[in-house]
């Protein structure tokens, strides 16, 4: 998953313990290995390589991801959108020389980005277009993050939490009593932290434009793009969400950065169980709205 992943949790003895952390690591490297886009062997590569060719059968995991993807897609108007592959290719954000596409790259590109051009049934799925190519990259760290959570949980962890690279579930309270709290890194004060009180919600994820990015002319490129331009969403500084799951939560800060601070928080508050900050930029000057459940638990701004 190319990022820092830490898991705490709580076990009667540290043999139990250690046990439990390697399942659970081994867990989210089976996710990353299935749904990795630049690995030739992966699930992912296999569905890709059937693009405009026929059905491919998935796993249950594929699915569910797809499932979830497909949903919030429809729901935030193509903002967050699987198929934006072929377009993300173009900038090389992955490589140490990303570039800024030609038109007629991009034009060409963006004619195959289309979630409607997604077929999905049980068990199996198929491309409609020629060259269409999946980007997991905004639902899969949240899924692994999920997988391991459930893992845990299963084989008895009263309590814990699993952090990749920002995307983090949480359950059970702390070995002393107490809840387990998560800070929220400021967008561009980056050793200030935003202190957030109790919310009842067990996930969170943050989309930025400051973690992967390139700066050229003056100007920032970071690694979110909006499917319907090819270019990076530039409503948003950062989108963080609060929700059940990490992969819902991984989605919908996406799909939140993308959609802008207007139209992101109208789709948080139009779903049951999301909570939502965002900071965005107006005349020069950092600010910040959050949704109505927020706002009176942030401390630290």
């Amino acid at each position: 998953m190319d990022t820092v992943v830490t898991v705490k949790l709580c076990a009667k003895d540290s043999s139990t313990a250690q046990n439990l952390l390697r399942g659970a690591f081994e867990e989210m490297e089976r996710i990353d290995r299935m749904m990795d886009s630049y690995s030739s062997t992966s699930e992912v590569a296999v569905i890709d390589s059937m693009a405009g060719k026929g059905w491919v059968s998935i796993t249950p995991d594929m699915e569910r991801v797809l499932k979830r993807s497909q949903y919030f897609s429809e729901l935030s108007g193509g903002a967050f959108d699987i198929t934006v592959g072929p377009v993300k290719e173009l900038w090389r954000f992955d490589s140490p020389n990303p570039t800024i596409p030609l038109p007629g790259q991009l034009v060409p590109a963006l004619t195959l980005v289309g979630y409607q051009n997604i077929q999905l049934e049980a068990g199996r799925v198929r491309l409609l277009e020629p060259k269409m190519k999946l980007d997991l990259g905004g639902a899969a760290k949240g899924y692994a993050v999920d997988c391991a959570v459930e893992f845990l949980k299963k084989r008895g962890a009263k309590s814990g939490l699993v952090d990749a690279g920002g995307d983090v579930r949480l359950w059970g309270k702390k070995p002393y009593g107490g809840e387990w709290q998560v800070a929220i890194r400021h967008p561009r004060e980056r050793e200030k932290l935003i202190r957030v009180g109790k919310i009842g919600l067990s996930a969170v994820a943050t989309s930025g434009d400051y973690e992967r990015f390139f700066i050229k002319n003056g100007k920032r490129y970071h690694h979110i793009l909006d499917p319907h331009t090819g270019y990076p969403a530039r409503g948003c500084v950062s989108a963080t969400v609060w929700t059940r799951t990490a992969t819902d939560a991984d989605i919908l800060a996406t799909a939140v950065f993308v959609l802008g601070p207007e139209k992101g928080m109208e789709l948080v508050e139009r779903l049951d169980d999301v909570e939502a900050l965002i900071f965005f930029e107006k005349d020069g000057r950092l600010e910040y709205v959050a949704s109505q459940g927020m706002k009176d638990k942030l401390s630290g701004l």
